[in-house]
């Protein structure tokens, strides 16, 4: 059975995840990091779920996931035009569904072949790289990254809490120095959970 690192482990042990990433990092939900580390067969050090540092708010901007690029004409308009606000009691705009606080709720973009993968901070847009084949970890892409496409759960919600799961090997020098990453996804509206990616498994 996979787990993550006992807490006493040497300092060499202890990363918590590549660096870029470090200030969207904080604990993951016990159930979606059992149902992570339940779907992956290969060892896992640190789980890690996925926070967006804008300040939390039940006020929602209304941009359509497809939408990564935010401008202040569009920022404007959204406000504007929506003053929708949480029950937080309800979940997402209404849904029945686990309460979560907007700022772990990600729009996913991703393209499977290309081995790119972007969350998108459901409440202020903004867009964070978690993985991306072409790219040591921590070293800026000096293409352009190629596109991406949303990520639908089946039951057609777009807005997910995600996990993330690191190996690091016991030679791991720093933070980024992992072998294997693993993505976990669970639905806002319907709470299922998938792995979405798994990149020993690619």
């Amino acid at each position: 059975m996979n787990s993550t690192r006992d807490r006493d482990t040497p300092m060499s042990q202890t990363h918590q995840g590549p660096l870029h990433l470090q200030r969207f990092l904080q604990s993951a939900d016990a159930a979606i990091e059992k149902a992570l580390l339940k779907a992956v067969t290969h060892n896992i050090t640190v789980t890690r779920g996925l926070g967006c540092d804008c300040k939390s708010s039940a006020s929602m901007r209304a941009m359509p996931p497809e939408d990564e690029t935010v401008n202040d004409e569009a920022c404007r308009r959204a406000m504007e035009t929506s003053r929708a606000r949480i029950d937080l009691r309800r979940g997402l705009d209404g849904q029945t569904g686990r309460a979560m606080p907007a700022c772990l709720i990600f729009y996913i973009k991703l393209n499977d072949e290309a081995g790119v993968y972007h969350a998108i901070c459901r409440r202020c847009q903004r867009k964070v790289t978690v993985y991306d084949r072409d790219l040591y970890w921590g070293t800026p892409r000096k293409t352009a990254a190629p596109e991406t496409f949303p990520y639908n759960c089946s039951c057609g919600g777009h807005a997910f809490e995600i996990a993330l799961g690191f190996n690091y090997p016991d030679e791991a020098l720093d933070e980024n120095d992992i072998d294997t990453l693993a993505i976990a996804v669970r639905c806002a509206t319907c709470e299922e959970t998938a792995v979405i990616f798994d990149d020993e498994a690619t």
